[in-house]
């Protein structure tokens, strides 16, 4: 009797449960838009709280180096000069690499456009000798002369309608700035309250989650931070080391704008897999416009250059935090690019490491109690 109403009552809840998520889901389709627009408000309205956890996140990882390393006995003090020093010496990195750089790639640019004009001005005789020799000289000019006035006006109007977007884009602009800075301000405080942070949010997840839940995701939220801390750091530090090579060879083989050609292949390559194709074809078109024979030399220089990179570093200093293969590499960042652009390209292969890993576990679980029960 007591059997035959548990399995009744189980029915029932299990119905219950099924008729709330398919409501849900009518309620969903229903009302996506206002859904997504709702998403949307509350992310512009707490994104100075994201940007301070990922600063925060990014912050931690010197911190925890400083903390290893500092003379410092009080808990409470290394803690906080160890903030302090951190934040330090990310913005000190950063400000290095602009005072260092911003000169060079103004003045490279200043030289691209010049060499541009040139490049346009040489082509132009071959370009119209090639219209004359097909006879297409006198219809292109009428063709031009007939659409100036409309090209004219399209741009005019072009250029009006453009002010207000103009204006909304520098509204955003400086919202983002404040953003960016309210959320530096919060990844110390961030910092300086970690350890307590962390306490709270145990204590919170004690008394919502059975121990076993509580166990599951502690090491859920372990295996998160590690994969994407792991991932992130070591894709900067490849990015920087190809970056610091690419220039090098840009400087023993005379290969103009070098240090822009680096910084590209630099920050593509932190897009996993379709990076440094993305990098390398841009520096190539940049090249080509001065030196069409530089830029193949550029071209072959740079495959073998990433060659040596997917051999060689690629899995010493990431390889260890995806333990994927090559196809699943592919298909987390084909499927991520599709959803999300450049940031799922970045941030869809630890995902995916956490999803796969996750996955195998249980996997390896079930089969083992599958033979505990044979």
């Amino acid at each position: 009797m007591n059997l035959t109403k548990k399995i009744r009552d189980l029915d029932v809840r299990g119905f219950i449960y099924l008729a709330l998520i398919v409501i849900i889901m009518i309620l969903a389709l229903v009302y996506f838009d206002a859904i997504i627009k709702f998403i949307m408000t509350m992310l512009d309205v707490f994104m100075p709280v994201f940007i301070g956890v990922i600063l925060a996140f990014i912050f931690n990882m010197p911190m925890n180096l400083y903390e290893t390393h500092l003379p410092i006995k009080n808990d409470k003090v290394r803690n906080r000069v160890a903030a302090v020093l951190s934040i330090i010496t990310v913005l000190l990195f950063v400000v290095v690499i602009l005072i260092a750089v911003i000169p060079q790639i103004i003045e490279n640019m200043n030289n691209f456009i010049a060499n541009s004009s040139n490049f346009i001005n040489n082509i132009e005789p071959i370009v119209e000798d090639i219209l004359i020799q097909l006879d297409l000289l006198a219809d292109m000019m009428a063709s031009i002369e007939s659409y100036e006035a409309d090209i004219t006006n399209t741009i005019f109007t072009g250029a009006s309608n453009r002010i207000p977007n103009i204006i909304d884009y520098l509204t955003s602009l400086s919202t983002g700035v404040i953003d960016l800075f309210i959320g530096l301000i919060m990844s110390f405080y961030i910092l300086l309250s970690r350890d307590m942070l962390f306490r709270q949010i145990g204590k919170l997840s004690k008394a919502l989650f059975k121990p076993k839940q509580y166990d599951w995701l502690c090491d859920f939220v372990a295996l998160v931070a590690v994969t994407f801390g792991d991932f992130i750091f070591g894709q900067v530090i490849e990015g920087v080391i190809i970056g610091v090579m690419c220039y090098i060879g840009c400087l023993i083989l005379n290969i103009p704008y070098g240090l822009i050609c680096s910084l590209v292949i630099g920050v593509t390559n932190v897009i996993p897999y379709f990076g440094p194709i993305i990098g390398a074809i841009v520096d190539f078109l940049i090249i080509f416009l001065v030196d069409p024979f530089q830029a193949i030399v550029f071209l072959i220089f740079s495959t073998c250059l990433q060659q040596f990179e997917c051999n060689l570093i690629y899995p010493h200093v990431v390889g260890g935090a995806i333990g994927l293969s090559p196809l699943w590499v592919l298909f987390a960042v084909s499927i991520g690019g599709g959803l999300f652009g450049i940031p799922g390209m970045v941030l869809g292969l630890p995902t995916f490491s956490v999803i796969y890993e996750l996955v195998r576990r249980w996997t390896n679980s079930r089969l083992a109690k599958q033979e505990t029960e044979l």
